[in-house]
């Protein structure tokens, strides 16, 4: 028989309710947090580790009275705001977003802020034949309203993420927070989406757009730039975000990326190198993508940054980098990354061709040498890097000139790899066939000292968008040659599947089985690019 240790006078119902109930209010918020937290599918692609939990809290305060006094009691559960908006026929959903705002501002009383806004507005500009023109005028009102709504509670926010797609609707964003102090700001990011790509064009610096907005064109513009207003500002992260670069004086950053300006806008080396003068002994992570000016400037004295260890570079033209990196000393950088923006975005039959080859590469990777410690570096990724002009460029050019790109394009290729000495990882995307015949040299002295293999620590290489032919010599360089290259622990190569399954392992020393464990991952390319790599 079973007894029931239930007062007969209790409800099932209601017995459950008073257990919860009895609960402290302690773990029925941390039951709330964990419940929100793992049904929540609204995670922000762009910022990691943002997330909108504030629909199921709104729902669990609905579930009874002492629930929704506990919820409400909690400023934390309203102190991440995500304003997610695009622009539409109607500006009902921002008003919305911005009363939202609002409430959730006020709920979360004295607790440290997380703000993440994204806004797009593209293709849906003034004059255009569609039902969103004659909308912008309102849209971007509302946008100035939910500036003017953060302001009041700046001192507290935290982290700030705008992800924008045109320069009108960031100007709105920020113009009621510029010159306001944010004593407790430890990270800002702003992304300008679609006018990244004006960082590969000549764009007029007198830009009509760019100067009707005080917060861009006016030198005395506070926005974020200055260590009195934003004394633990830690974390910048600007995309195609023109400032007055001369008044920018933040210290004591750890990391500053600057990515995809318009050319007008760039700063010299000499403005970029008191920039970061100001944070050197704290920087631990650069990232400058199509962010140097080509304007001739130096860094009159060498900055030292003795915490730096990881530097992503992109360039244009290289002209942009030199005078950069022969005005620092990084002596403890593990990480590097070098991108040729404008290679990479090259048609893939472009950039086989490439007739507009950068012939200070060289001059580039000569500078890395003598100022960077390439013999420390753990991992590096080079993508679309060309240390020579491509065959059918070369095929235009009398004979001497042919045979002193390629010496010079080698020599400094395999300079470079074998001062390589404790690489790891290394990823290259889109090399040209000089990378890959040094990266399978080796250095040989005339005064009997053992010959040196390039890159000898490295464990794990990967290979991505490069060439079938290219890519046959150089699997039949390394897996056929009777040299003891070192092993390696991972060998990825991105390529359309049917490569793998054509190559002529059989006329190999090594089998088809060796290969494979070789040869660990294949990947899918878009078709037209795989159409395109099938003949180089």
């Amino acid at each position: 028989m079973e007894v029931s240790m239930r007062p007969a006078s209790m409800p099932t119902h209601k017995v459950a309710l008073a257990s919860i109930l009895d609960l402290p209010n302690e773990l029925l918020l941390k039951i709330f947090t964990s419940a929100a937290e793992t049904a929540t599918t609204d995670v922000n692609p762009a910022v990691e580790g943002v997330r909108d939990t504030s629909y199921y809290i709104v729902r669990f305060a609905k579930t009874c009275r002492y629930w929704h006094t506990c919820i409400m009691n909690h400023g934390a559960f309203w102190s991440t705001i995500c304003v997610i908006e695009t622009l539409e026929t109607s500006t009902a959903s921002i008003e919305r977003n911005i009363e939202r705002t609002k409430t959730c501002l006020q709920r979360s009383k004295l607790c440290p802020l997380t703000i993440y806004i994204s806004i797009q507005s593209h293709n849906q500009h003034a004059g255009e034949e569609n039902g969103f023109s004659d909308n912008i005028s309102a849209f971007r009102s509302q946008l100035k309203e939910l500036s003017k709504a953060l302001r009041p509670y700046a001192d507290r926010i935290v982290s700030f993420d705008l992800i924008v797609d045109e320069y009108h609707s960031t100007a709105c964003i920020l113009c009621a927070l510029v010159g306001v102090p944010m004593p407790l700001l430890n990270k800002w990011v702003a992304v300008n989406t679609f006018e990244e790509m004006f960082a590969l064009e000549d764009t007029d610096p007198e830009d009509e757009e760019l100067f009707s907005h005080p917060i861009f064109a006016q030198s005395d513009t506070k926005l974020v730039s200055e260590e009195s207003l934003h004394p633990e500002l830690r974390v910048v992260s600007l995309n195609s975000i023109p400032l007055s670069w001369s008044q920018f004086s933040l210290r004591k950053l750890t990391t500053l990326e600057i990515t995809m300006l318009p050319d007008a806008w760039r700063p010299s080396a000499f403005t970029l190198g008191e920039i970061l003068r100001t944070s050197a002994d704290s920087l631990e992570s650069i990232t400058l993508l199509a962010a140097l000016s080509s304007e001739k400037s130096c860094i009159r004295q060498t900055i030292m940054m003795p915490r730096l260890h990881s530097m992503v570079l992109g360039f244009v033209n290289t002209s942009e980098l030199i005078p950069f990196l022969n005005g620092i000393e990084v002596p403890n950088l593990k990480m590097l990354v070098l991108n040729d923006i404008r290679r990479r975005i090259l048609h893939p039959t472009d950039r086989f061709i490439d007739n507009g080859f950068d012939h200070g590469i060289v001059n580039l990777f000569n500078v890395m040498i003598r100022r960077f410690p390439i013999g420390q570096l753990q991992n590096l990724i080079l993508r679309h890097i060309a240390f020579c002009p491509s065959r059918r460029t070369l095929g235009n050019l009398p004979t001497s000139e042919i045979l002193a790109h390629l010496a010079a394009g080698a020599e400094t290729a395999a300079k470079f790899f074998c001062s390589l000495e404790s690489l790891q990882l290394l990823t290259l995307c889109g090399p040209d066939q000089v990378t890959l015949e040094a990266l399978n040299g080796v250095q040989v002295f005339n005064d009997g000292t053992l010959p040196k293999f390039l890159t000898p620590r490295m464990t794990d290489l990967s290979l991505f968008e490069i060439g079938f032919y290219m890519l046959a010599t150089f699997l039949w360089t390394r897996l056929n040659s009777q040299r003891a290259f070192i092993a390696l622990t991972t060998f990825t190569i991105a390529v359309p599947n049917d490569w793998f399954l054509k190559f002529p392992w059989w006329s190999m020393v090594v089998t088809s089985d060796v290969a494979k464990t070789i040869v660990c991952r294949t990947s899918n390319l878009p078709a037209e690019l795989e159409a395109q790599l099938r003949h180089h």
